[in-house]
């Protein structure tokens, strides 16, 4: 992964000798986004039902809120923006793969 991708990922970090430091820990694809948390490489069908269906249900809610919210696109925004934030509970992209947590 390069320099960019990392910059999008984390916004302000701190570039020191070519390595990236996050509140003083060194970032690496190693301790970000570990190979064998690929989804691809996941054969755990329970822990995928439990992944798709986290998923659907926050799906399911910003749905909801789409008809609680009808004429005040200030307050679907701002809830459909916290809802979204869920998703990092069980799964997290660098960008271009999905890694399970």
């Amino acid at each position: 992964m390069d320099n960019k991708v990392y910059s999008e990922l984390l916004g302000s970090i701190e570039l020191a000798d070519e390595d990236f430091y996050f509140k003083g820990v060194e970032l690496t694809n190693e301790n970000i986004f570990d190979e064998s948390k690929k989804l691809q490489n996941c054969t755990d069908v329970k822990k995928l039902q439990y992944i798709i269906n986290h998923l659907y249900d926050l799906l399911d809610d910003v749905d909801t809120l789409t008809d609680m919210c009808k004429n005040d696109d200030k307050t679907y925004r701002f809830l459909a923006e916290k809802l979204q934030k869920q998703k990092n509970e069980v799964i997290d992209s660098d960008g271009y793969e999905l890694f399970i947590k």
